[in-house]
């Protein structure tokens, strides 16, 4: 799993990356453009494209069958019952393609939302970090923390033992993606690695790292996942969700996102000779 999230953040962040100075929309928009033109080309490849063909264009028939014979009840209802039927075949044979690309999507989604689903705090920000251990803590200790140059303690521990968590309150003295070390036993114990991130501008935020499972590493791909099995099981840097303001209105970057790529979707179908 590590290794297909470092792959996946390497392509994805392709276009994210170098429109980071930019309004979030652009970089939204040419990852938009390309998610529409993969998606097309693998529906094309998946689906069969006569079948849809043939049920699109007999709900065209039955279509017109209605506006024909509008004043012959049976004539309208076979043609309603032919609709049907016709859509219902549509709908099958868009089940595979669509099943085919569910998965690819959404570890797009993912990788996206590093990027646009949080808000980097700002040079002189401070960051809550939080660990969650496996086992119970003693509640009058913590255990140690390596903070890299650029990074300082802003405020003495927290420990929660109800939860088994500690947490930290973190400020960051310059732009740049910082790696926190915290040792599991102490000073001289292993170290557990989390990236805390500010930014002036739009940056890739991993809020998690986690030992948890596969389904977690892939919803939260942002860094490498925890050994299994050890004292830390969640790590996390505690960032403001972000909003996009597109016409004046601020809102989730999924819906720009969706909106986009179904309207490259539709403009380009035609290009790529696919039937949706």
């Amino acid at each position: 799993m590590d290794a297909f999230n470092a792959a996946m953040r390497a392509l994805v962040g392709l276009l994210p990356g170098p429109l980071s100075k930019w309004h979030p929309l652009w970089g939204l928009g040419a990852t938009a453009l390309v998610t529409a033109v993969l998606a097309l080309l693998v529906y094309r490849a998946v689906s069969n494209q006569a079948a849809i063909g043939r049920a699109k264009d007999r709900i065209r028939g039955h279509l017109l069958e209605v506006r024909l014979y509008r004043d012959e009840g049976a004539a309208v209802f076979r043609a309603l019952l032919g609709m049907l039927a016709n859509n219902a075949m549509y709908l099958l044979h868009s089940l595979l393609p669509v099943a085919f690309l569910l998965w690819p999507v959404v570890a797009i989604l993912a990788q996206l939302n590093l990027w646009y689903g949080y808000g980097a705090p700002t040079p002189g920000d401070a960051v809550i970090l939080k660990a969650k251990f496996a086992d119970a803590l003693p509640s009058n200790s913590a255990p140690g923390l390596t903070l890299p140059a650029g990074l300082v303690l802003d405020a003495p521990p927290l420990v929660i033992p109800s939860e088994n968590e500690v947490d930290w309150r973190l400020r960051g003295q310059k732009s740049g993606r910082f790696v926190v070390e915290v040792h599991a036993g102490g000073e001289g114990a292993a170290a557990y690695r989390k990236a805390v991130t500010f930014a002036d501008s739009t940056a890739m935020l991993s809020p998690k790292a986690t030992a948890e499972g596969a389904w977690q590493a892939f919803l939260f791909p942002g860094e490498a996942m925890l050994p299994k099995g050890g004292p830390i099981r969640l790590m996390e840097a505690v960032y403001r969700p972000a909003t996009v303001r597109v016409f004046g209105r601020r809102m989730h970057w999924l819906i720009p996102f969706f909106v986009l790529t179904m309207i490259f979707a539709y403009a380009l179908k035609g290009v790529f000779r696919v039937e949706l």
